[in-house]
Parts: C-alpha cells; structure tokens; sequence
C-alpha cells in the first residue's frame, strides 16, 4: 500500500492535466539534470548542468594537486547541489506550470499522481 500524499493539481485548456507532489522530490535528488529537463525546466537544468561541469573542473584540479581536502569539498558541494535541486523541484515546477498557461485546481492527498488527476477531473 502506498504512502498518501499531497499533490497540486493543474490543469491547461488544451495540455489537460499535471500533478505535483507537495514536499521532496526524490527523482529531482537522484536524477537531478535529466529530472529537471524532462520537466521542462530549462534555466533550472542550465544553471545545474553549468555548475556541475565547474565543479568537474575544479575537482580535476585538486585531484592533479592530490589535494584530498579540496576534493572532499567539491563532493560536498556537488551533494549539497543535488538535496538543493530535491528540496526545491516540486516548487519550481509549479511555478514553472503556471507560468505556461497551467491553472491551479485544487491540492489533494493522494497516493499517486494520476490518482489526484482522477480525483479532479470527477469533478
């Protein structure tokens, strides 16, 4: 049995539906660029992708001056950037939503996303 849990639910005259979970988002964790492309969040994904590959290089030089404690400190940051992009996602990606042409409808507790849809769209 699923954990219930609370989605805003937006709809667009013509691209219907979309849920967002309220709170973390573990695949906005795990899979932080990819994540924010596939939710079309384009200035988000530049901004981490741009910083990602900084911290690529910076990390390549300490790693040629086997400074262990400056690589420590990019790994650090690079988890940081992840729990950031985790604990933000869901937030932007509503924003995100409505600044397409998406109308918040209601938020809902639910155990999916598609079942807070379902929930809305009987209405």
């Amino acid at each position: 049995m699923e954990k219930i849990k609370t989605f805003k639910v937006f709809k667009h005259p013509t691209l219907g539906y979309q849920a967002v979970k309220v709170g973390f988002s573990w695949p906005g964790l795990f899979f932080s660029g990819i994540w924010l492309l596939l939710k079309q969040l384009w200035g988000y994904a530049f901004v981490f992708l741009s910083i990602t590959l900084l911290l690529s290089f910076i990390e390549a030089g300490f790693e040629k001056e086997e400074s262990i404690a400056g690589m420590v400190l990019v790994l650090w940051l690079e988890i940081g950037i992840y729990i950031f992009v985790g604990a933000k996602g869901n937030e932007w990606r509503a924003a995100n939503l409505q600044k397409r042409g998406f109308e918040l409808i209601d938020t809902v507790q639910a155990e999916t996303p598609n079942a807070a849809i379902g929930k809305i769209s009987k209405i």
